[in-house]
C-alpha cells in the first residue's frame, strides 16, 4: 500500500507540475491573442478612417483590410489557434490532476478498509 501512495504521490506532484505550465502557457497565449487582435482591429480602425480600408458593407470592407494589412491577419489566425491549442492543454491537465485525485481517493478508501478489517 505505502509503493501504491508514493507512486500516487508522484503523479500527483508531475500532474501539478504539468497543470502549473499549462496555465502559465495558457496565459501567455491569450495575452498574445489579445495584443494580436487590438492590433488588428486599430490597424483596420484606421484604414476605415484614413479611406484606404473601403466598401459599402462588413464584407467589402474586411475584403479590403485583407488585402491591404494580409500579415496582421496571419498573425491573428496564428495567435487564436496558439491559444486554443493552449487551452486544450490546459483542460488535459485539468482532467489528469481529476484522475490522480481519483486514484487517490480510491487508495484512501481501501486503506480504511483495510484497517476496519483487521
Amino acid at each position: 500500500m505505502e509503493e501504491r501512495l508514493e507512486g500516487i504521490l508522484l503523479e500527483f506532484n508531475d500532474v501539478y507540475s504539468q497543470l502549473k505550465t499549462s496555465q502559465r502557457e495558457y496565459f501567455e497565449a491569450s495575452e498574445r491573442y489579445i495584443q494580436t487582435k487590438q492590433i488588428l482591429e486599430t490597424q483596420k480602425a484606421d484604414g476605415i478612417a484614413n479611406g484606404q480600408i473601403t466598401g459599402k458593407n462588413a464584407d467589402e470592407r474586411e475584403s479590403s483590410a485583407r488585402a491591404l494589412i494580409p500579415g496582421l491577419f496571419l498573425d491573428y489566425g496564428e495567435a487564436f489557434d496558439k491559444e486554443r491549442k493552449a487551452k486544450f492543454l490546459l483542460d488535459s491537465a485539468y482532467t489528469s490532476v481529476e484522475l490522480v485525485r481519483c486514484k487517490l481517493r480510491v487508495l484512501e478508501l481501501l486503506c480504511r478498509n483495510n484497517k476496519d478489517e483487521e
